[in-house]
């Protein structure tokens, strides 16, 4: 999660904070050693279904979601859950405001342009070692 700085910056409402937390986590717990081996550019869902977050290993810069930096990683070891302070709140190129549930479609649009809908490619990942 981004520091309380960051998030005072950024424009929420309160029926919105369940969403913007869920589209900040994986479902699955993982240390900063476990995102470490994932390939750069890798795309994990988030905890909104309309929400992914891209993993990019910068080197020396540092290792990045989406847009924020990991700048304190493994905040809970204690716990169930895996924490990690980022530099700044995610964004995501969808662009799309936090909702549950997907907007209904426009059923007067041409049931048969596939171009409206997005290709997604399942990826799988050797075990961590």
């Amino acid at each position: 999660m981004p520091n309380d700085e960051d998030l005072s910056h950024f424009s929420i409402t309160p029926d919105e904070l369940h969403d913007f937390l869920l589209s900040h986590s994986i479902p699955t717990p993982l240390l900063l050693n476990h995102l470490m081996h994932f390939p750069n550019g890798s795309v994990v869902p988030s905890g909104l279904p309309n929400k992914v977050i891209s993993i990019t290993n910068s080197g020396r810069a540092g290792l990045f979601v989406n847009n924020a930096r990991i700048v304190t990683p493994n905040v809970c070891q204690n716990s169930q859950i895996r924490c990690h302070g980022i530099s700044a709140a995610l964004t995501f190129e969808n662009g799309l405001p936090f909702h549950r549930f997907p907007e209904p479609r426009d059923s007067s649009k041409n049931r048969n342009d596939s171009s409206s809908t997005p290709s997604v490619k399942k990826m799988s990942m050797p075990p961590f070692k």
